[in-house]
């Protein structure tokens, strides 16, 4: 921290002081950058950065680094805007020992902000629009000058005043001091005509020391680092003037490190100084501080709410010795306060004592500093373990957007004053109304969220994942953090985690009995730097490299590959990442015939897996097969053709196939020249290539013989054979068509006759395959000079098949056996390997069959119930002959019920009805109905019927066609009905009744009417009930209907009804309504036995008394009377005199 001179940014520079890191580093920086390969450029989807300004717009502030002064605190915050005015209060405490002269007024000199407090702000569209601004303290005052380099795009961003002069309270020490700053606006202007009405216009601040005794000059005091925003903030209409808020607040919002060391605290700490003490002499008359801070929403998902407090602190936000930290609630939006922390709050109190017990846990916990010194109080908030959910910088950057240059997160904090809600002893009360705010108590911060780096992950939560925000890519592995994050789900601090490309191969189909060579490659191409995007972003970390190339098994059917199964795998180191090219050996005999596997690249730390191309493994023909050469006989200086010397074929398991070849070229002599001499007899060796359809090739040696001379005497046949030789004549034998001019020859003993010295022969029909008793190429002796052809029966010929009857029913599929075969004696055989079957002519037509097994697979219709099926067969042989068989289905007769419901097109069968539900009168629509075809006379039974349900006012539903009744054409469409209930039927009424006050009356009992309004009779077992709301003291008959009911003196005079229920014997409930027609009040009431009863309205009481010289009255009445009537000499009682 003491190299001097280096340029710093303003605005880094404060956001990193801001989050209370200690790695700010104002000296030389290397970085060491390896040699790397050159690499192919991808697009590539990364995070899209935040669009902010480069730092390099901002002015930037030349200083030696970052040290601690004498100050205590020092910071400016926003007060109020008024048309073209805006104004800060900037407030600090400083004591002794720190110089602030300036060392110079050269601003081409590096240490020309020495001395000198700096003001700075962000937004152009703001700063351009400055026109001064003054800096007061009491009696002093001072323009601060516009730092200007040249660069007019700049000007007006930064502003600088000389410390010393007094307007900066700077010798006051030991004290609190506070200036005015005030900015005016050019022209006129106002935040709204300039458009910035809704905005938050951030700014900085700070001190830079100066020369003098043992002060370095030109470092950035850390106690004077302060931000915060300005907004154009209307005022609270409902103010309360206090001493405790008197010199307002300033606070600054910071990160903490944690224990986790990824910064996962937010503290905005506050600063004041109150001119009297909070709890001092009831100020105010006894409120509670009611303290407020808003935030921006976004940020509530992401605090943890079960550790966020306030308590008094120091100026870093570190609690004070002995003080009790208060947790506050999650706030339903980005707004907390201390009303819901009953140890804060006057929300619940109701005495002397709960009052002033909250008054002084503010004051011994948050609200401590005593009158004239300065205080601190700070609001913690814990974040989640969240924060690396890449929504979480979504959001934020979303709050952040709202801001000037979208670099900072806003806090706005406030303290309103809550008196209790009545008067309680000598405070005041406010009847619950809402909270007067403090004047000058309303103060901002700002929490920085810039993305220095430029790679699309806000500073901040680069911290949460270990990663560097002055780095595009902290790992070196070639993928912007912001990707890494928000896209990729990868370590950005891991350069061996990132997400691999798809790989390739360059062929897909390899033989499994060799050793293969798998290549394919796994390229890694560039991306784009989003902080630079003509610059690509290059692999420099090692860790990188080792790329890993697995083969795993692949199963076609479930289209997946077996993780836990590795056949090859190959690392791509690093210098090779580039175009990623790799290969992989797979030993012979690793993998099966016919099985697969799939390429699947992984991180080099083995995770994020991406599947490629499906391998396929698979024998060739000439791996398969293996070919039999039959030797060649060649006659002496005679001709030979190899080509055809290939006539059988093996498979793996030595069982004789026919495979596929070559259609053009099938075999291919490649004998080499003059490796076969005709006119000399001997034993030679010739070489045939057989080609497969699928490409393969395979050499096959052939044995050949070169015979002595043979001597044909078929024109001579009467010479004499010579010694040595023997006559070889040829004859038809078993199964043979006579031979044609049979060649006859004399051969030399032990010499063999070639193929095509023996004449053609033909098989008799039912025979097949003639072969000759001494063939071809044997030796000649004198007992196999007469050569004999003989053919074997065909397989038609020698096999006799045959079914065994099937059982079917309409409408269900049914499979027969396998035929069956007897052989030439009758005794079971089996069809030789190769016989395949199919239908006949004339075989119905959806009939279908296995061609290897000959089972025939047949769904019967409706017509062929009761009948049997038969299909015809031709059965086809290996050696071409065929044979016929018949297949009998035995189909059943129709069932007697069948359902139709699902297939209502098809036809009726003769003899069969079509039987169909509807619903009728007072029938609910049927649901899950059938149809049915039913065979006249079956009777269909209750469970083929549907479920029935009556409407509303019906009951008891009845089929016409009730189940167990034999269906016919007549009854085959069955409909459901019901019958109306007893309250649909019937309609109750009451003959009204006559009734007076304090008189019990019954009525009659209710009459009904039918549903065509005639007389009726209530069913037995009718019920009758009092309805809802009746009048108390009303009782009714159950088995009656009878009410009876005493009116009161108050419905004297007007009709009274009663509401009655009534439930028949079927459940369904009828209403009536009985009413008593009740008389008016006698215009004299006698009261006399009951002289506590209500006079009523429009009456008076008359009561007899004994005045002076009267004696005590006896029998005297007491009477209500009908103001106006005149009570009659019979109703006044005896008087005597004394």
């Amino acid at each position: 921290m003491k190299e001097k001179n280096k340029q710093i940014n303003l605005k880094w520079g404060m956001r990193k002081l801001s989050v209370g890191l200690c790695s700010v580093v104002i000296g030389a920086s290397m970085i060491v950058v390896p040699i790397m390969p050159a690499y192919a450029q991808e697009a590539s989807p990364i995070a899209e950065r935040l669009p902010q300004d480069d730092v390099a717009a901002s002015r930037s502030v030349s200083a030696s680094g970052i040290g601690d002064t004498t100050l205590i605190y020092a910071g400016v915050t926003f007060e109020k805007t008024e048309g073209d005015t805006i104004t800060l209060k900037w407030s600090k405490w400083n004591t002794a020992g720190t110089y602030w002269e300036t060392v110079t007024d050269d601003k081409k000199d590096p240490e020309y902000f020495a001395g000198r407090y700096v003001l700075q702000f962000s937004d152009p569209e703001f700063y351009k629009q400055i026109e001064s601004i003054q800096v007061q303290n009491g009696p002093y005052k001072v323009n601060m000058e516009k730092y200007y380099d040249g660069d007019p795009e700049k000007a007006g961003s930064l502003w600088t005043q000389k410390i010393l002069g007094g307007a900066m309270g700077e010798s006051i020490v030991g004290a609190n001091s506070i200036s005015t700053v005030t900015i005016k606006l050019a022209n006129g202007k106002t935040l709204e005509s300039l458009g910035l009405k809704d905005k938050k216009l951030k700014f900085n601040s700070m001190w830079l020391t100066g020369k003098g005794g043992k002060t370095t000059p030109n470092l950035i005091a850390e106690e004077s680092i302060s931000s915060g925003y300005i907004y154009d903030k209307t005022k609270e209409k409902d103010n309360y003037k206090s001493n405790l808020t008197k010199d307002g607040f300033t606070s600054k919002a910071m990160f903490v490190e944690g224990e986790s060391k990824k910064f996962d605290e937010i503290r905005t700490v506050h600063e004041y100084k109150p001119i009297i003490k909070y709890e001092s002499s009831t100020p105010g008359k006894g409120y509670a501080a009611v303290i407020e801070e808003t935030f921006p929403a976004e940020l509530v998902d992401f605090i943890d709410w079960d550790n966020v407090y306030i308590y008094s602190s120091d100026i870093n936000g570190n609690p004070t010795e002995n003080v009790v930290k208060t947790r506050i609630d999650k706030p339903n939006g980005g707004v907390i306060n201390t009303f819901n922390s009953p140890v804060m709050s006057h929300k619940n109190v109701s005495s002397y004592g709960e009052v002033t017990k909250v008054r002084s846990y503010i004051q011994s916990n948050v609200l401590t500093a005593n009158a004239g010194q300065v205080g601190f109080y700070t609001i913690s908030y814990k974040l989640k373990a969240s924060l690396k959910d890449p929504e979480a910088a979504k959001k934020i950057i979303e709050a952040a957007k709202q801001t000037d240059n979208n670099s900072f997160l806003p806090f706005s904090s406030r303290l309103y004053a809550d008196w209790p809600d009545k008067n309680i002893s000598v405070f005041a009360k406010d009847d619950g109304a809402p909270w007067k705010i403090l004047e000058n108590s309303e103060h901002n911060s700002v929490l920085d969220v810039k993305d220095t780096d430029g790679d699309g992950l806000i500073d901040f939560i680069e911290y949460q994942y270990g990663a560097n925000p002055n780095i595009v890519d902290t790992d070196g592995d070639g993928v912007p953090d912001g990707q890494e994050v928000q896209v990729d789900n990868t370590k950005p601090n891991d350069a061996s985690d990132y997400i691999v490309k798809e790989p390739t191969a360059e062929k897909t189909t390899y033989s499994p009995a060799v050793e293969n060579k798998i290549k394919g490659t796994l390229p890694k191409p560039l991306i784009k730097n989003p902080a630079k995007p003509e610059e690509d972003l290059k692999v420099t970390d090692k860790k990188a490299g080792d790329a890993i190339v697995k083969l795993h098994p692949y199963d076609a059917k479930t289209k997946t590959y077996d993780k836990t199964k590795v056949l090859a795998e190959v690392k791509i180191p690093f210098d090779k990442l580039e175009k990623g090219e790799f290969e992989m050996t797979l030993p012979a005999n690793t993998v099966e015939d016919g099985s697969k596997g799939q390429i699947v690249a992984y991180a080099p730390n083995g995770e994020h897996s991406i599947a490629g191309p499906v391998l396929n493994f698979n024998l060739t023909d000439a791996e398969k097969f293996k070919p039999e050469a039959e030797k060649e006989i060649v006659s002496f200086g005679g001709t030979y053709n190899l080509t055809d010397n290939i006539k059988k074929f093996t498979d793996a398991k030595g069982s004789t196939v026919t495979p596929e070849l070559d259609d053009k070229t099938p075999f291919e002599d490649i004998t080499a020249e003059g490796a076969i001499n005709v006119n000399q007899p001997g034993e030679y060796t010739g070489k045939v290539r057989v080609k497969y359809k699928d490409g393969s090739t395979e050499d096959v040696e052939v044995p050949v013989t070169v015979l002595a001379k043979v001597i044909d005497q078929t024109k001579n046949p009467d010479a004499t054979t010579p010694d040595g030789y023997h006559r070889v004549t040829f004859v038809a034998g078993d199964g043979v068509n006579e031979l044609t001019n049979p060649p006859v020859y004399d051969v030399k003993d032990g010499v063999a006759l070639p193929a095509d010295k023996y004449p053609q022969v033909t098989a008799k029909d039912g025979y097949k395959d003639p072969v000759w008793s001494t063939p071809a190429g044997t030796a000649i002796t004198k007992d196999n000079a007469t050569i004999t052809a003989t053919a074997t029966k065909t397989d038609a010929e020698n096999l006799t098949p045959s079914y065994k009857d099937a059982e079917g029913k309409a409408g269900v599929e049914v499979t027969t056996e396998a035929p069956t075969f007897k052989d030439a004696d009758k005794k079971d055989a089996t069809a030789p390997n190769g016989t395949k079957f199919a239908l006949g002519e004339g075989a119905p037509k959806d009939a279908k069959i296995d061609e290897n097994t000959g089972k025939v697979t047949y769904t019967p219709s409706e017509s062929e119930a009761g009948k049997p099926v038969e299909i015809p067969i031709v059965i086809t042989y290996p050696d071409k002959s065929t044979d016929n068989a018949t297949v009998k289905i035995n189909v059943a007769k129709l069932d007697d019920v069948i359902d139709r419901t699902d297939d209502q097109t098809k036809p009726t069968p003769a003899g069969y009805v079509r039987v169909t539900f509807k619903a009728g009168e007072g029938v609910n629509p049927l649901e899950g109905a059938k149809v049915y075809d039913v065979k006249e006379g079956t009777v269909l039974t209750a469970d083929k019927y549907p479920q029935v349900t009556a409407k509303g006012g019906y009951k008891d539903p009845v089929w016409s066609t009730p189940a167990g009744t034999a269906i016919t054409a007549d009854n085959a469409t069955i409909t459901a009905t019901a019958t109306k209930t007893d309250a649909e039927n019937l309609t109750p009424s009451y003959k009204d009744a006559e009734g007076k006050a304090g008189v019990e009356v019954t009525t009659e009992a209710p009459t009904f009417k039918d549903a065509d309004k005639k007389d009726a009779t209530a069913p037995v077992g009718t019920k009758y009930t009092l309805g809802k709301n009746y009048p108390e003291g009303a009782t009714i008959d159950e088995n009656t209907g009878k009410v009876t009911y005493t009116p009161s003196e108050a419905e004297a005079g007007k009709p009274v009804e009663i509401p009655v229920v009534i439930t028949y014997p079927d459940k369904s409930t009828d209403n009536a309504t009985v009413k008593i027609n009740v008389a008016k009040l006698d215009d004299v009431i006698d009261r006399t036995d009951d002289p506590s009863a209500e006079t009523p309205a429009g009456y008076v009481r008359v009561t007899f008394k004994a005045g002076e010289g009267v004696n005590p009255i006896e029998g005297a009445k007491v009477y209500d009377v009908k103001e106006g009537t005149v009570l009659t000499a019979d109703k006044y009682p005896q008087v005597t005199a004394k």
